[in-house]
């Protein structure tokens, strides 16, 4: 491994002033129609009168540029479900994949995947709402064919799991599904499936010690999941990527020996992107000192400062088909997100600091289109609005 510290390209511009945002639309973005930013943006409202700050919001693109987006609403004066909103027909629609009920809290934590075909898939927790005597914890698994949602319990309610936490799916150039999530139980483990054979197959992808923060997987150009997770023992960033069959290399990434000066941070949410040889692309928010990092096969670098101010900061980070990177990662400022969105498409990572809105909470995500516009799904900041902001680079 190369050992780097504060590099300058990834630094430069990032200062305590880059808080000191303005908002400004030439348009009043409340309305159902779209607005333009001074910077740039376009924006879209998905859902007006939702609740979406403390949920999981997931969102992929199809071949044909079209996004798909699953995310958990609270409920504003109507029960708590996972949603799906897309835009395929040209205009936003929104359908429920899921409710609440007395048993369970369906949905919390979610991802979502399209395959090469354009069918949407759709991962999501079931925890246990403490309303009765049993416990159901699971994983499920959402399958939309002609406009229905099939569903399963792919991780399925067991004697000896406590409780599943976090999770996410991914899908192949084969179609392929790849699904991953903490298990909390008799044992601690990243736990892995996938229907390449046509069923579904379960193995162990990693271990951890009593506590894991988040799972993050994609898969490079030979289809192999690669999943990134943290370590109880120091809060420690680990990979582990599929050989094959059930065969795992599991790596220690940040608090090694490689990086000794790093065997202090606490690592919360990492989020991980692969090109198509498998080269790994890791962002993560370590809470020790509250800055975002940068693991850039083999080098770290400290991207930005300041960034959850006692909260946690979870990125996003993708490779598109050519290759390149994109990412995007707050900033907390008075309970408010700042946004940057950053890529390396010139050839240098560059990163703009957007100026036309801000995100109620943490949960923003990325997709990137094939002619290279950025899409970021976010909840509105003094609103219940579910949005979309895109922009051509």
């Amino acid at each position: 491994m190369k050992r780097y510290f504060f590099n300058n390209w990834i630094l430069a511009g990032v200062a305590l002033s880059a808080l000191l945002v303005i908002t400004a639309c030439s348009k009043d973005d409340n309305t159902d129609g779209s607005s333009k930013t001074v910077d740039g943006w376009t924006i879209e409202t998905v859902e007006n009168n939702v609740s979406v700050a403390n949920g999981k919001i997931s969102v992929a693109i199809d071949r044909n540029d079209k996004l798909h987006i699953c995310y958990y609403d609270e409920g504003v004066r109507k029960n708590s479900s996972l949603k799906y909103a897309t835009n395929k027909s040209g205009k936003w629609s929104v359908s429920i994949i899921d409710e609440d009920d007395t048993d369970a809290l369906k949905g919390e934590w979610n991802d979502i995947t399209v395959d090469k075909n354009g069918t949407v898939h759709v991962i999501y927790t079931v925890h246990d709402n403490e309303d009765d005597n049993d416990n159901y914890e699971a994983i499920r698994y959402a399958k939309l064919v002609n406009n229905s949602w099939s569903k399963e319990d792919v991780f399925p309610p067991a004697s000896n799991v406590s409780y599943y936490q976090r999770c996410c799916i991914t899908s192949d150039d084969n179609g392929t599904i790849h699904i991953t999530a903490a298990v909390f139980g008799d044992n601690y483990t990243i736990d892995y499936i996938s229907n390449a054979t046509g069923s579904w197959v379960r193995e162990t992808a990693g271990t951890f010690r009593n506590f894991s923060t988040d799972v993050s997987m994609a898969v490079d150009g030979l289809n192999r999941p690669h999943i990134a997770y943290t370590d109880y023992d120091g809060y420690h960033l680990r990979s582990t990527v599929r050989i094959s069959g059930s065969n795992w290399d599991n790596s220690l990434l940040a608090g090694n020996p490689d990086f000794p000066y790093l065997s202090d941070q606490n690592i919360v949410y990492p989020a991980i992107a692969v090109n198509d040889s498998g080269g790994a692309y890791i962002l993560y928010h370590n809470t020790t000192d509250d800055d975002l990092w940068f693991y850039n096969n083999g080098a770290l670098y400290a991207l930005a400062f300041d960034v959850g101010s006692s909260n946690f900061c979870r990125p996003a980070i993708l490779c598109d088909a050519t290759g390149h990177v994109h990412y995007l990662y707050g900033m907390l400022n008075n309970s408010e997100w700042v946004l940057f969105y950053g890529r390396n498409t010139s050839g240098s990572y560059i990163y703009d600091q957007i100026f036309g809105f801000r995100a109620t909470a943490n949960n923003s995500d990325l997709a990137v289109s094939a002619d290279n516009v950025a899409y970021i799904v976010y909840g509105k900041t003094g609103a219940n609005t579910l949005c979309v902001a895109f922009k051509k680079y």
